[in-house]
């Protein structure tokens, strides 16, 4: 593995990474939390009010915080190892298809080959970024001047490959290159592909409930308010610390549910898309040759 690999794999890059990323998202409210913390520190030991108050409350704030947390993130999870599963569908769906399309078309029909195969690499990478906002072009720049025009002409494009899939392979039916049933089989393939596609766009576009997110964000934010309260009498500037760090936690958790709801992004804690498209590139054209 080259140097670089390893760096970026080890576990110091991966926590000086990810959490100096969740770091600087969230110093200001850290700042503050800090801040306030301190200034009720020095308010109390110099007396000048207060604030001895039963710590229990907050625990009992803790116990329902942390089943929301721990609903919120399992919710999340469940959506990123769904969408896990659907790529994993479309690897493998990819490899079936060339390896029919390699078997099926003879040794002389190798521009056909390759234009399926092209279509087929175009697929994954058009179907990653759709579900980013837009599609790259430049990202399917390998495809035949004639299908490089109507995949950008389409609004989804994605769809509009999947088409034109399907007509090439109706057209080689047509002309005798596919048996009935070979046709069969490689439509049904193609089905699948839309099948992954539908199911990529109902996990990206179907995003937890905003009152569920309202909720959490309120519950944490009025305990993580109320908790120095509780500490500074008790445990002194310790609080300072002690409450900086529980609500980094916290509000971490919260970022890392919502990171991981819609995993096809490209933010740490997202599935490497990416690397599964160039993985499903590199089958594909080493299938076909």
């Amino acid at each position: 593995m080259p140097t670089n690999a390893k760096i970026r794999n080890s576990t110091l890059y991966l926590i000086i990474h990810f959490k100096g990323r969740l770091i600087r998202s969230l110093w200001k409210e850290l700042v503050i939390m800090v801040f306030a913390t301190s200034m009720l520190w020095v308010l109390d030991k110099y007396e000048i009010i207060d604030l001895s108050m039963n710590i229990s409350l907050s625990g009992l704030m803790s116990a329902g915080l942390g089943l929301l947390l721990v609903f919120r993130n399992n919710t999340a999870y469940d959506r990123w190892w769904e969408a896990r599963k659907v790529l994993g569908g479309l690897t493998n769906t990819s490899r079936n298809l060339a390896i029919q399309f390699d078997t099926y078309l003879s040794a002389n029909q190798s521009k056909e080959k390759n234009e399926l195969g092209d279509l087929l690499i175009a697929f994954g990478y058009a179907l990653k970024e759709h579900l980013r906002g837009e599609v790259k072009m430049k990202e399917v720049a390998f495809l035949s001047q004639d299908l490089y025009q109507k995949v950008e002409e389409a609004n989804h494009k994605p769809n509009r490959i999947a088409n034109l899939l399907t007509q090439k392979v109706y057209d080689l039916h047509t002309a005798k290159s596919f048996t009935d049933f070979q046709q069969l089989q490689i439509q049904e393939k193609i089905m699948l592909l839309i099948d992954i596609l539908g199911k990529c766009e109902r996990i990206h576009k179907t995003p937890m409930p905003e009152a569920h997110n309202y909720l959490l964000k309120i519950y944490t934010f009025i305990y993580s308010v109320s908790m120095p309260f509780g500490l500074v009498s008790v445990m002194g500037w310790w609080a300072i610390p002690i409450s900086a760090i529980t609500f980094y936690v916290m509000i971490s958790l919260v970022i890392i549910a919502e990171e991981i709801e819609d995993p096809f992004g490209d933010d740490p804690g997202d599935l490497p898309v990416d690397a599964m498209i160039k993985n499903i590139e590199g089958n594909i054209r080493e299938i076909l040759n």
